[in-house]
């Protein structure tokens, strides 16, 4: 089922074709389940999605977002429903909705996460960085 090459001879349970993609490329995307869908980064457009104020308050965004933004089903495990063949957000496993969002963000803005904490303490703000 998962036709992800490995060199150790092991097949990984979820990774990506490249580490690093191009924003304006796609790539492939491996799901824990054993779904692999072809995926391209956000544009403008999608990106809009975001400050939809309707799709927010329909709890829409994500799924529209996913349904934008990936192009095609690679491989798909037998218990998965997706209607003529097309993909469906909402078909999708929770653990494998999340892992696409991740890995559209990734694909979109790259794998390191920026952001400030501050400590309940002392009250310093100091940059944390996530390697997503």
């Amino acid at each position: 089922m998962n036709n992800v090459p490995a060199a150790t001879g092991e097949v990984p349970v979820a990774c990506f074709e490249c580490r690093f993609p191009d924003p304006s490329d796609e790539a492939t995307v491996y799901c824990p389940s054993g779904l692999s869908v072809r995926m391209r980064a956000m544009r403008v457009r999608e990106e809009d999605l975001l400050a939809d104020k309707k799709l927010a308050r329909e709890q829409r965004v994500f799924d529209e977002l996913l349904k934008r933004c990936v192009l095609s089903i690679v491989d798909c495990p037998p218990f998965y429903k997706f209607g003529g063949g097309r993909f469906d957000p909402d078909a999708l496993l929770a653990g494998d909705h999340y892992f696409l969002l991740v890995a559209l963000r990734i694909l979109s803005y790259g794998a390191e996460y920026e952001f400030q904490v501050s400590s309940p303490n002392s009250g310093a703000t100091f940059a944390w960085i996530v390697d997503l």
